[in-house]
This record gives C-alpha cells, structure tokens and sequence, in this order.
C-alpha cells in the first residue's frame, strides 16, 4: 500500500511495482484504501479473466441434452 502523495511524488516507483510484480496497488487516502492501480497488462488479463467467467452461466444455458443451442437452432 502506498499513500496518494506517494502516488504524486514517487509515480515511476509505484509503475515499476505494478509492472514487476503483475500485482495492483492500493492507495490510501487519510490511511483508508481509496484507489488500485495496475499496470495495463495486469488489467488486460484481469478483464479478460472476468469476461470468460461471466459468459460461463451463458455457455451452460446454450447446451441442452447434449445438444448445442444457438440463436434457437438446435444441432
């Protein structure tokens, strides 16, 4: 954890965490979390990790007996 004026005065330290240690930061505002930062590539593969969950529940309702369902097309 940093403080937001560690944010302000040390920004190319708190980058370089971010990116080496593919892990988010958390700023404290008055000693309270306020913000997470990370590096880009961090939160590519966070997103791309919370897209493939979320279309999990949609992959299980398109199969059906065995059969894949499509746009209501049975094969």
């Amino acid at each position: 954890m940093k403080s937001s004026s560690d944010l302000r005065h040390k920004y190319r330290e708190i980058l370089d965490l971010c990116s080496e240690y593919d892990k988010s930061v958390y700023i404290t505002k008055n000693g309270h979390k306020d913000l997470a930062v990370m590096s880009i590539e961090t939160y590519e593969k966070l997103a791309k990790r919370i897209n493939t969950l979320a279309d999990m529940p949609l992959r299980s309702a398109l199969v059906t007996d065995n059969r894949l369902v499509h746009k209501g097309i049975r094969k």
